[in-house]
């Protein structure tokens, strides 16, 4: 068959000291109405129905038992080395992000107790609590949008130069460099 190319060899004892080997990997497009579990199960049946390999099974693998095909979606099979990074990189802008709005609150908090003086002196000149309110919110606010807006700034320029130094071969870089919604819809 011209579609199968050999890979790398990986360790031969898995969890619980099962004995596992990849002798190669295949790239094949699965139906849309089959699932995974589906796919693995058919190559099984029909990998156990071939031919009996005899001795070279048992000096391949150090057994004879019947051969067990295992399927991954291409996506999880590109980015399995990467996936530890990313969740530690989302784990660190989530914290940013609390410690950004924890900051931002604590802000405006300081913020509202100076202009405790203000505030009453409106409203005892007639000042209603709706209005107070209102302006209190309109100027929050237009902080938010400029804040929020600076943050879309940043980010499409964090895109167009990370892009750049990511190496050629990093999973999707191409979509990513085209299309940055790629990176908030996927």
């Amino acid at each position: 068959h011209r579609g199968w190319r050999p890979i790398l060899i990986g360790r031969v004892i898995g969890d619980g000291g099962v004995r596992r080997m990849m002798i190669f990997g295949a790239l094949a497009r699965v139906k849309p109405d089959y699932t995974l579990p589906q796919v693995a199960a058919e190559a099984t049946a029909r990998a156990r129905t071939a031919p009996d390999p005899g001795f070279a099974a048992v000096s391949m693998f150090g057994t004879a038992a019947p051969p067990d095909i295992t399927v991954t979606s291409a996506a999880d099979a590109m980015t399995a080395d990467v996936k530890p990074a990313i969740a530690v990189l989302l784990a660190a802008v989530v914290l940013l992000l609390l410690t950004a709005t924890a900051n931002v609150a604590g802000l405006q908090l300081v913020r509202a107790t100076t202009r405790r003086r203000e505030i009453a002196l409106r409203a005892a000149i007639g000042a209603s609590q709706a209005r107070l309110m209102r302006q209190l919110i309109v100027e929050t606010g237009t902080v938010v949008l400029a804040g929020g807006l600076a943050g879309v700034l940043l980010a499409l320029a964090l895109h167009r130069v990370l892009t750049v130094l990511l190496p050629a071969d990093f999973p999707r870089v191409h979509e990513i460099a085209m299309n940055p919604l790629v990176l908030v819809f996927g």
